[in-house]
């Protein structure tokens, strides 16, 4: 919830308490405190004759629905907010490390970024350390891509990494090795 709802939540149950409020004078019959008879409201030519109890039930009826009403309004759809989400450019960063069974850096490995469907988009080779890095515009929500690292003498392993999936290890297994 953002602010401008709990704003209006307050002030539409403040309405509601207002509402409330003057309903109960009306049904016990009683006039209110500073109730000084009829007053007339006028508005191009429109005249109402009302007491100051009928007009604390209008206001606090319009305060009770205005709120809800212009949140309402004001609130974008779900399809505005796709379209907006789908607008904004985003980017995944992938940084990792190829290692053995003993964890010791593999050099010379390589490291491919592949769309979900096998596409090739980039790759890479492993310097010494292990370590590897990509960089990669989005193409939208739920948009995934899979990671393969690979080395003659290895088993190569295949990695499915979405937008919110982080520090998956790579680690190669020999081929001739079973796990």
């Amino acid at each position: 919830m953002n602010d401008r709802t709990i704003l209006s939540y307050a002030i539409t149950f403040l309405g509601f308490v207002l509402s409330i409020f003057s309903m109960v004078f009306m049904l016990r019959g009683r006039p209110m405190a500073g109730d000084r008879g009829s007053q007339v409201i006028k508005y191009k030519g429109l005249e109402l004759r009302t007491n100051a109890l009928l007009m604390l039930l209008i206001v606090s009826v319009v305060v009770a629905v205005l709120p809800l009403g212009l949140n309402y309004y004001l609130s974008p759809s779900a399809e505005q907010m796709q379209k907006a989400a789908a607008a904004v450019p985003s980017s995944l960063f992938i940084v990792g490390r190829i290692d053995d069974q003993e964890g010791k850096p593999i050099e010379g490995a390589r490291v491919t970024l592949l769309d979900i469907d096998g596409h090739e988009l980039d790759h890479s080779n492993v310097g010494g350390d292990g370590s590897f890095a990509f960089e990669r515009h989005l193409k939208g929500p739920g948009y995934r891509i899979k990671l393969r690292t690979e080395k003659d003498g290895y088993r190569p392993q295949n990695l499915i990494l979405g937008v919110n999936d982080v520090n998956f290890p790579s680690v190669l297994i020999p081929a001739s090795k079973r796990p």
